[in-house]
């Protein structure tokens, strides 16, 4: 096991391969483990770096450090320690959620050289935002208990184009449902069915991994991550990017077609792709073709060239 020590708290990770670093981040659900199958194929041309965050697989447990600032944190000291000044970001999930807010972050920006973020939670619940409903603008003063008649928020801070066009929303507002689900779980290997497929082979692998993870970790990831606005720190990166998606992930609900619009408009560094044969887990659930789509997106400069047949395009009404 390799381990650094951070103030009295220990970081766990491993490391496979040589060549230029990529930092791989586990999602709500699991740890480090679930990267082995894309860091094996990878490990010949790079080296790969997979962390335990705070809370989770045999990192520390402190729960002053779940907070998405402190995770943020331990990606800036882990590079820190381990003398790497840039790299590539793979972040999933949770992890999807910490590699846009680092890659944002002013005094980070120019320690990423690309990113891919999958299945991130693309939505932006303020709770002292305005929301749309079917015929008015209401004033939601607690994003999780809104009303029942008040509709979700657009995450493109109030896009016009996309306010015009929207029309109808599902009221299960994936924020809510997504920290409903994960925040008040204790016992998080009892939500892995959500995520992926009992029948997939790496279920109860997947399972016992997740139950390593301190719940107030889960719990403290799944409201952090309602409250930092991914989508807005996606949509401004400013080095390459991939967003996937799971077509069928049922953790992370899938935007709306306007919604997804938004985030690829008049953004060339940017590019979305959804798997649709996949949940929560498209590096288990499709592998041959995740690890495939991952080394064209590290060798290919311009990312609008990367395809999958399963492309996302914006449905014809």
């Amino acid at each position: 096991m390799s381990a650094i020590t951070v103030e009295d708290d220990l970081i766990h990770y491993e490391v496979l391969g040589r060549g230029k670093p990529i930092i791989l981040l586990h999602s709500w659900l699991g740890s480090w483990r679930y990267w082995v199958p894309t860091m094996q194929q990878l490990a010949v041309k790079y080296r790969c770096y997979a962390i335990d965050l705070w809370g989770f697989g045999d990192s520390g447990r402190n729960p002053e450090r779940y907070t998405i600032d402190q995770q943020t944190n331990l990606l800036d000291q882990f590079m820190d320690r381990m003398g790497i000044r840039k790299t590539v970001l793979i972040g999933h999930g949770l992890g999807a959620v910490i590699a846009a807010r680092f890659a944002n972050l002013p005094q980070h920006r120019e320690k990423v050289h690309r990113m891919m973020v999958v299945s991130p939670p693309l939505f932006d619940l303020n709770p002292k935002s305005t929301a749309l409903t079917t015929n008015k603008i209401v004033e939601v003063t607690d994003g999780v208990e809104a009303a029942p008649e008040t509709l979700p928020i657009i995450p493109v801070v109030t896009a016009k184009a996309v306010l015009e066009e929207v029309r109808q929303v599902d009221t299960d507002h994936p924020a809510v449902y997504i920290r409903k689900l994960l925040a008040s779980v204790k016992y998080a290997e009892d939500i892995v069915h959500h995520a992926i497929s009992e029948t997939s082979p790496d279920y109860d692998k997947l399972k016992k991994e997740v139950s390593k993870a301190d719940y107030k970790a889960v719990e403290q990831g799944a409201r952090g991550s309602v409250d930092v606005k991914t989508f807005r720190d996606i949509m401004e990166v400013s080095v390459p990017a991939v967003v996937i998606i799971g077509g069928g992930d049922r953790l992370v609900a899938q935007p709306s077609d306007d919604v997804l619009q938004a985030l690829v408009d008049n953004r060339p560094n940017l590019k979305l792709l959804v798997m649709q044969n996949s949940q929560h887990y498209p590096m288990l659930e499709e592998n041959t073709q995740f690890v495939r789509l991952l080394k064209e997106f590290l060798e290919e400069p311009d990312v609008a060239n990367l395809v999958l047949k399963e492309e996302w395009r914006r449905r014809k009404r």
